[in-house]
């Protein structure tokens, strides 16, 4: 969870962050008793397990597998929330901020490897 994490503050636009920054509390239903926020600025983004001493902007509720498609594009925003698999929680401003500065993973579009033809099925 802490790698998604990671990767998604590799992935911010500074240049799309609001100039007051956004606080975001991920709630990942894959680690329900852990706690993370990301504290997005633009100077710099970074994860913190621990709260952050900044009222939040938003609240994202999700699971790791969800956002690590939503970083590689295999779905939107949209399909994620419609099949309840995301939903984001604060003001329409705050929200369209937040994904609108989290950039593509640069591995989107990539899709794995089919398994080879002569592979054999599990035993």
């Amino acid at each position: 969870a802490a790698y998604v994490l990671w990767a998604t503050c590799k992935l911010v636009d500074p240049a799309k962050v609001p100039v007051k920054g956004l606080v975001a509390r991920i709630d990942l239903a894959d680690r329900p008793t852990e706690r993370y926020w990301l504290l997005l600025g633009q100077s710099q983004a970074e994860v913190c397990s621990a709260y952050p001493g900044r009222a939040e902007d938003l609240i994202v509720r999700t699971d790791s597998q969800t956002l690590a498609h939503w970083h590689l594009r295999h779905l939107t925003y949209a399909e994620a929330a419609q099949s309840g698999r995301m939903r984001i929680e604060g003001a329409r401003a705050s929200s369209r901020a937040f994904l609108a500065c989290i950039r593509p993973s640069p591995f989107a579009g990539i899709q794995p490897a089919a398994p080879p033809s002569n592979a054999r099925e599990p035993q």
